[in-house]
C-alpha cells in the first residue's frame, strides 16, 4: 500500500490482497485475512494495544479499483 503525498487516495497492491479483507492503522496494512473476524483476530495477535476504533476494515476489491479513506474529525 502506498500513500501518495499530499493525497488521501490510498494504492493497495490488487495482486497481493485482492479479494481480501486489510486492517488498516495509521495508513499502512497491518493484517489481512479473508474475512473481517480472521482479520481482527491476526490484529489482536500482532498488537494488544490497538484499540478496534483506531482499525480501518477494507474489503479489497478483486479487480483494479479506487478505494477514498475518510477520517473522522471529532
Amino acid at each position: 500500500m502506498r500513500k501518495r503525498k499530499g493525497a488521501s487516495a490510498l494504492t493497495i497492491d490488487i495482486a497481493k490482497y485482492g479479494g481480501l479483507q486489510v486492517a488498516i492503522v495509521n495508513g499502512r496494512i497491518i493484517a489481512s485475512g479473508r474475512t473481517a473476524s480472521e482479520v481482527l483476530e491476526r490484529v489482536r495477535r500482532i498488537d494488544r494495544s490497538i484499540d478496534v476504533r483506531d482499525i480501518e476494515l477494507f474489503a479489497v476489491p478483486k479487480t483494479l479499483a479506487t478505494i477514498y479513506a475518510f477520517r473522522r474529525i471529532h
